[in-house]
């Protein structure tokens, strides 16, 4: 009965990892795409400010 205890007790440890690596995933992943997505908004910005014609070209790749 100790012995399963045991088991017990490290398998809801290492579930517990899993649940906060996946958290730390999704908000990673958020960051990510709030990064490149600012990133993209400002770069179109600054494409579109000095060369129009290359931002016409760009245009449908960086519009959000």
């Amino acid at each position: 009965s100790n012995l399963s205890r045991v088991t017990k007790r490290n398998y809801f440890a290492s579930y517990d990892m899993k649940a906060n690596i996946g958290i730390f995933n999704i908000i990673t992943l958020l960051y990510m795409i709030l990064v490149v997505y600012t990133f993209g908004k400002s770069m179109y910005t600054h494409i579109s400010c000095h060369r129009g014609h290359s931002a016409m070209l760009l245009s449908p790749f960086l519009r959000p």
